[in-house]
C-alpha cells in the first residue's frame, strides 16, 4: 500500500511539482508514516530537475530529519519505516542539487543521534553520491567545532 501512495504522489509531481512540494511541506508535519510518504513522493530522480524545487525538497527532508531527531519513542513501526526511507531519500535529492544539499548533509552528519547518523551515513554510501561524498567529508572536517581544551593542571607549590 505504501508504494502505491508514493507512486500516486510522483504522478502528481509530474503534473505539477510546485503543487506536490507545497502539499508535502504540509505532510512533513504529520506522523512518521505520513512523513515517509512525503519523502518518498518527492525523492524520485525524474521529478528533481529544477534547482529551486530541489532546494525546497531538501528543506522538507531537513524538517523531517529534525522531527526524527526530536522523537523519543523510536520502537514503533512508523519510526522504523521512516528511518529506512530517509536512508534513501537524502541521496536522491543531494544528487539532484549537490551544492544545496552539502550544508544540510554536513549539519546532520555532525549529529550525535544514532538514528540520524545512520540515515546520513547510509545515504553517503550510495553510488550516486560518489563525488559528493568527498566534498561533504572535507566540509565536515573544515567546519567541525573545535574541542574545548582542558585547563592545565596546576603543579603543587614546592
Amino acid at each position: 500500500m505504501r508504494e502505491g501512495v508514493a507512486i500516486a504522489l510522483q504522478r502528481m509531481g509530474h503534473a505539477s511539482m510546485p503543487q506536490l512540494i507545497a502539499q508535502m511541506e504540509v505532510w512533513s508535519k504529520g506522523g512518521p508514516l505520513v512523513q515517509r510518504a512525503a519523502a518518498a513522493g518527492l525523492c524520485e530522480p525524474a521529478l528533481l530537475k529544477k534547482a529551486d524545487e530541489v532546494r525546497r525538497v531538501l528543506l522538507v527532508l531537513d524538517h523531517i530529519t529534525r522531527s526524527m531527531a526530536a522523537t523519543r519513542d523510536r520502537k514503533h513501526e512508523g519510526f522504523r519505516v521512516l528511518r529506512q526511507a530517509m536512508g534513501y531519500c537524502w541521496s536522491v535529492a543531494a544528487a539532484a542539487n549537490p551544492a544545496a544539499a552539502r550544508p544540510l548533509f554536513v549539519k546532520w552528519l555532525r549529529s550525535s543521534d544514532p538514528d540520524i547518523s545512520w540515515v546520513m551515513k547510509s545515504n553517503l554510501g550510495k553510488a550516486r553520491l560518489k563525488g559528493f561524498r568527498k566534498g561533504v567529508e572535507e566540509s565536515k572536517v573544515r567546519t567541525a567545532k573545535p574541542k574545548a581544551k582542558k585547563p592545565a593542571k596546576k603543579k603543587p607549590a614546592a
